[in-house]
């Protein structure tokens, strides 16, 4: 009797063991679950809206992380759309030897399917006992599993815009591969680029006047969201990205004498002091991180006066600082104007600058947080315009015009113009 009552207390034990999802190994039965994931845009325009987002989760409690990329328009279970392909494999020894690959926080990323990066649904390593492959660099024709996979359990779910072209994930590969690694060090940074790419101007030669300052993509608006879900068998995830960028629009006329011929080809901006990295997880960005520029097209309004068109040049930036100093034409919270100009078949480019000290201060684009030991974008800005005055413009020169006081006193970098070829 005692024998027997022992085998089933064993027994007892045995199976509330196995039904531990967070300290079962078996890789028979990893205890992952499919999910369903979906986007709510709001009112974001169709052409803002990106077309591939990361999803990064981290399990609250004996922590497991994941990192997706999926379509902006989501991922449902039952019409099988397939996760992207992971670019790279991971190192089989990153993982933890007793648990299975599909089990740990492998990356399950999105194109062409969901499978592990590295090794296979038991966890071994592809060709495991074969004869070794050699590395070609290219990902193998391998069925790929249908679905995104976590196990259950409260997480934090972060979304945020996937596009290797303008922006990374930084410690993405660290956080996927290592569950010691903390949510709060993921950032999304602004890819750098050695010259801008502006229609009408030769990248090439591109100057550079504030050469302290690089270049970053102008990647458009960047969307996230950080939310906590309960993850269980069926879970539909609706995650609403918001912008974490601003929508800055600088807006200026220039006058110029129709008799004269002169007539304005186009106008490129450069704004410096912009921010090229964000945290996902608490929205904190450095003023160290902002010794970069990003450069833009200035279009000209439709409704403005010929002889006094105005213009308006937009940009989007996860942060901006302004100038430490009113006299400086150099550094942070600078924009320059590249305006190119004809007469007849000779034509050349103007350069001036503005130091928009005053504007940005009063306008608070950076808060503090409530505990006073970060700073944020301010949550209550997705969108500015600035007046940033009106310059004269003639083939031979560019100056302020009499109405510029204070703020709008532009400065000239190239009088005469630099002659271009059209």
């Amino acid at each position: 009797m005692n024998r027997w009552i022992g085998q089933l207390v064993a027994a007892f034990i045995l199976c509330s063991a196995c039904t531990e999802v967070e300290l079962c190994y078996n890789a028979e039965h990893p205890h992952t679950l499919p999910l369903s994931i979906d986007f709510d845009w709001g009112k974001t325009a169709a052409e803002e809206k990106p077309d591939s987002m990361y999803m990064v989760f981290s399990r609250i409690i004996n922590t497991r992380h994941y990192v997706y990329g999926i379509s902006s328009e989501g991922w449902k279970e039952e019409t099988g759309v397939i996760p992207e392909t992971p670019s790279e494999e991971l190192e089989e020894d990153a993982l933890p030897e007793e648990a299975p690959l599909e089990d740990e926080n492998v990356t399950q990323q999105a194109e062409s399917g969901g499978e592990p990066e590295a090794g296979g649904e038991d966890g071994a390593s592809e060709g495991e006992g074969d004869e070794e492959a050699p590395e070609t660099g290219e990902e193998e024709d391998e069925p790929q599993e249908e679905t995104i996979r976590v196990e259950g359990g409260d997480y934090i779910v972060i979304t945020v815009n996937k596009n290797h072209d303008l922006v990374e994930l930084v410690e993405g590969d660290a956080f996927k591969t290592d569950n010691a690694v903390r949510l709060d060090s993921l950032r999304l940074r602004v890819n750098g680029i050695v010259y801008p790419d502006l229609p009408g101007f030769d990248t090439g030669k591109w100057n550079n006047l504030n050469p302290a300052y690089t270049y970053i993509a102008n990647t458009g608006k960047l969307f996230s969201s950080v939310e906590r879900w309960s993850i269980f068998a069926g879970t539909s995830i609706l995650m609403s990205p918001e912008p974490v960028t601003q929508h800055l629009t600088f807006r200026f006329s220039l006058g110029l004498e129709e008799e004269t011929g002169v007539s304005i080809d186009r106008v490129a901006c450069e704004l410096s002091g912009v921010v090229d990295c964000i945290s996902l997880s608490t929205k904190e960005i450095r003023e160290v991180d902002s010794r970069h520029s990003v450069c833009f097209m200035a279009e000209k309004m439709d409704d403005s006066d010929a002889s006094s068109p105005v213009y308006e040049g937009s940009v989007d930036v996860l942060g901006l600082f302004p100038n430490k100093s009113q006299a400086s034409i150099y550094g942070a919270g600078i924009i320059q104007l590249s305006i190119a100009v004809s007469k007849g078949s000779e034509s050349r480019i103007h350069t001036v600058r503005l130091n928009l000290i005053h504007l940005l201060t009063s306008a608070n684009l950076v808060v503090a947080s409530e505990d006073g030991e970060t700073l944020l974008p301010n949550p209550d800005i997705q969108e500015m315009v600035f007046d940033i005055g009106r310059l004269e413009v003639d083939f031979d020169r560019i100056m302020n015009s009499e109405g510029n006081e204070g703020l709008f006193q532009w400065v000239v970098i190239e009088d005469g113009g630099t002659d271009i070829e059209i």
